[in-house]
C-alpha cells in the first residue's frame, strides 16, 4: 500500500494495521524506528486525504493514527480535522506552526486515547 510503502522495518504490519486486520498496540513495537524516518511529501499526505473524500473514513484515520505515533505533522499543516465551530469562530482551516499544538488537537478531535500514542 502506497501510504505504509516508506515504513520500515514492518511496513507488512502498518499496512494490516491500515487495512484494520491488527490493533495498535500489534504496531507499537515498531514506532520508534518509523519515528526515524525520514517519510514527507505532499503526495502521500494527499493520497491520506483522498482516503476520507473518498468515503475511506477508516483507513484515513488509521493512516493518521500512523502519522501521530510517528510524530509527523504534514498532513494537519494542510488539513484541519475539527469541524467549524458553531459560532464560526476558530482556525479551521488554518495552518498550525506548533507541532504540540497540532497533536493535541489532532488527538482531542479524534477522539483518541492519549495514553496509547505517547
Amino acid at each position: 500500500h502506497e501510504i505504509t510503502e516508506r515504513f520500515q522495518p514492518a511496513q507488512d504490519m502498518a499496512e494490516r494495521y491500515v487495512l484494520e486486520e491488527l490493533e495498535i498496540e500489534d504496531v507499537l513495537p515498531y514506532v520508534k524506528d518509523w519515528r526515524k524516518l525520514p517519510i514527507y511529501g505532499t503526495e502521500r499526505v494527499d493520497l491520506i486525504h483522498s482516503c476520507l473524500e473518498n468515503g475511506l473514513e477508516e483507513l484515513h484515520r488509521r493512516a493518521l493514527v500512523l502519522e501521530c505515533l510517528r510524530l509527523h505533522d504534514s498532513y494537519f499543516r494542510l488539513h484541519w480535522l475539527c469541524p467549524e465551530p458553531e459560532d464560526g469562530k476558530g482556525e479551521k482551516g488554518s495552518s498550525i506552526s506548533s507541532s504540540s499544538s497540532t497533536y493535541r488537537s489532532a488527538i482531542s478531535c479524534a477522539g483518541w486515547n492519549r495514553s496509547v500514542i505517547s
